[in-house]
């Protein structure tokens, strides 16, 4: 099925139809809302979710009324009890969020009701490194400017961070 999933990715950072990417948005929430699938599904699910949406507010309003933001929300929790064999599914579901948000305003209020804000900025605290690192501050500004992201690099412990220079 991840193969499958994946593929379906590829298509999409192709070529959009918009009739059949809302069908495609509702199968892909509906699959990650089961849950039973492994770490590659889930994965591939919120990549496909964020190729659907991007720079299209109008699937991003779907996605919201599906439940998708506390539904990513979740899977991003969740990712990150799991360890570094979950990196691929962290990135997904921070990048589908961040580019909810920067689809739309509102958008990025629902986010910020359901708690994003604070995740990401516990996933900048713990600092693996990686994708989800720059990601995530990608997210927070999208989300609440660059106070937002100051604020959440000024809580992250001296030794994690990387010097600029």
């Amino acid at each position: 099925m991840a193969s499958i999933l994946w593929s379906v990715y590829d298509l999409l950072k192709k070529e959009r139809d918009s009739n059949e990417a809302v069908e495609l948005l509702r199968l892909l929430v509906q699959l990650l809302t089961e849950g039973s699938h492994d770490i590659e599904v889930r994965s591939a699910c919120c990549s496909a979710i964020g190729a659907v949406i991007i720079e299209d507010a109008r699937l991003g309003a779907l996605l919201v009324e599906l439940g998708g933001v506390p539904l990513l929300l979740n899977k991003l929790r969740q990712s990150r009890t799991l360890g570094p064999a979950t990196d691929t599914l962290t990135c997904a579901c921070i990048n589908t969020l961040a580019s909810l948000a920067k689809g739309s305003s509102s958008h990025a209020e629902v986010i910020r009701q359901h708690g994003g804000v604070q995740v990401l900025a516990q996933l900048d605290a713990q600092g693996r490194g990686g994708c989800e690192d720059e990601a995530a501050m990608w997210a927070l500004g999208y989300l609440g400017g660059i106070g937002t992201v100051l604020q959440a690099m000024s809580q992250t412990a001296p030794k994690d961070r990387k010097s600029v220079v």
